[in-house]
């Protein structure tokens, strides 16, 4: 038996990792016996497309025949189950969640594997969906490329949502940081359990994509909902409040970042009125622009001038 990166005898087991959820769903990556750090980054040994998980966020090692992950000070955290970790020992079939991504690790015999390879790949349909089609690497498992990156960075319609946080009067509640943090972590994922592609701006900020991948009917009405469901946690998390702007149109919208991690980013007309329209409204109030159609619940406020031009604008009826 060889000896492994940390001294100890290299396992007789072979470990993967399943992808289970979100954009790389599908998607296996073999576990080598030198510890493997998952993140956005495209340094990390098994690169994520998910906003909610950090750049380098937790890494898996080999501790003789247990597979162990070591959360790394990701902002999100690391669960197993429904614990958030620090490290733990990850048993076969273990469910680890990252952000908003959860993966399975699968184990099976090295000597069972090189006796009947095929026959262990076979006994879950996941493991064919996409498999490695190469040697490992000690920096990257070799996984099938994409056909096209869906969230790169290219025109296409959407809808933009954009909200901030109203902290007038936040000076004088106590914990005012840590009410902030909240605030925007609220907000943040009422847009994205609505459906969006969301990530933090400076300051107070959220904005979130609806329909990158491919717009649908529904769209504006799921960032409507996602706005009014940020409302009201903000409000719940105690003490402020905050303005939304929804559009809809033709966006150069994706990940700006490429290869080097994940950068949201909205440009062009209907961005710029979303946020126009976000200057415009008023604590608590959800503005809708021209493009966002005819919406159950909106109410026409009239003709707002946004720039050059004067386009109708709607509310969105206070639901609280």
């Amino acid at each position: 038996m060889g000896v492994g990166a940390y001294g100890e005898g290299v396992s007789e087991n072979v470990a993967e990792i399943v992808i289970l959820t979100g954009e790389n769903a599908g998607k296996v990556f073999p576990l080598p016996d030198i510890p493997t750090v998952v993140g956005r980054s495209a340094e990390a040994h098994v690169q994520i497309t998910d906003p909610w998980i950090s750049s380098m966020h937790a890494m898996f090692e080999r501790r003789g025949d247990d597979v162990w992950v070591v959360d790394l000070d990701s902002r999100n955290g690391t669960f197993l189950g429904e614990e958030r970790i620090v490290e733990g020992r990850v048993a076969d079939g273990t469910i680890v969640r990252f952000g908003r991504t959860e993966v399975r690790l699968e184990l099976r015999s090295a000597v069972a594997t090189a006796e009947a390879p095929e026959a262990s790949r076979s006994r879950d349909p996941l493991r064919n969906t996409v498999r490695a089609d190469g040697t490992i690497s000690t920096r990257n498992p070799l996984v099938r490329e994409r056909e096209g990156d869906p969230y790169a960075l290219a025109p296409r319609p959407a809808t933009v949502l954009r909200m901030a946080i109203d902290a007038a009067g936040i000076d004088a509640l106590p914990g005012a940081p840590d009410r902030l943090r909240l605030a925007l972590d609220v907000a943040a994922r009422a847009a994205l359990e609505a459906g969006g592609v969301v990530t933090r701006l400076g300051g107070v900020g959220v904005l979130a994509l609806f329909g990158l991948t491919g717009a649908s009917e529904d769209d504006a009405a799921r960032a409507i909902a996602g706005a009014r469901a940020a409302r009201r946690r903000v409000r719940a998390a105690g003490g402020l409040d905050l303005r939304a702007a929804v559009d809809t149109g033709p966006v150069l919208a994706g990940n700006a970042a490429g290869a080097a991690g994940f950068e949201l980013a909205a440009l062009g007309p209907t961005a710029e009125r979303a946020e126009r329209l976000l200057g415009h409204a008023t604590r608590g109030e959800i503005l809708a622009g021209p493009g966002v159609g005819p919406v159950e619940g909106l109410v026409r406020v009239g003709l707002v001038r946004i720039g050059e031009a004067e386009v109708e604008v709607f509310r969105a009826v206070d639901e609280a």
